[in-house]
């Protein structure tokens, strides 16, 4: 397993440049846990995926609060992560990824969720399937090459805010 504080911004000293710990048995959980700067952190435990990381499928869309999408989502894989195994996209590139947006448009509908969500998955080699890895509920860090290929999901949702009329070109 793979454990991260779902927020780093503070935790330099004790994260010394590592997104978080591998775990190989319970006293390892408990390790962390001990670790006097984390009293208090909300902390992630993923089943890590072995694997290849261009396995890893990424989307990003914009949850209306109704069970819909309020974009197309843009779709992609993480060619490369930094640092690598548990980091985040350093090199992402749009693909077509249809098994992935089913996931997501399934979890969107049963949730009504509204705002950004931005989900990965990998592709497990030894049991022939995708696997979510993680939903984030805020712009990635790979969120500036959905706005490279023209999709300005950051833009679509501040202007819900503002009740300014969106461009027709909102997605190329």
């Amino acid at each position: 397993l793979f454990c991260k504080p779902s927020d780093r911004v503070g935790l330099a000293n004790v994260m010394q440049g590592k997104k978080g710990w591998v775990l190989q048995e319970r006293s390892d959980l408990q390790s962390v846990i001990e670790i006097e700067d984390l009293k208090g952190v909300e902390l992630i435990v993923q089943e890590i995926i072995e694997g290849a990381e261009h396995n890893i499928k990424v989307l990003a869309t914009v949850g209306d609060g109704k069970g819909g999408m309020m974009t197309m989502p843009w779709t992609g894989t993480k060619v490369r992560q930094y640092p690598p195994q548990f980091g985040s996209g350093s090199l992402v590139v749009q693909t077509e990824e249809k098994e992935l947006e089913k996931m997501a448009i399934a979890i969107i509908e049963h949730t009504e969720y509204s705002g950004f969500l931005a989900f990965e998955a990998k592709y497990c080699d030894r049991r022939q399937g995708l696997y979510l890895i993680e939903i984030n509920t805020r712009p990635s860090l790979w969120f500036r090459a959905t706005t490279a290929s023209g999709a300005q999901l950051v833009g679509y949702w501040m202007n819900t805010f503002e009740h300014v009329p969106l461009p027709k070109n909102i997605l190329k």
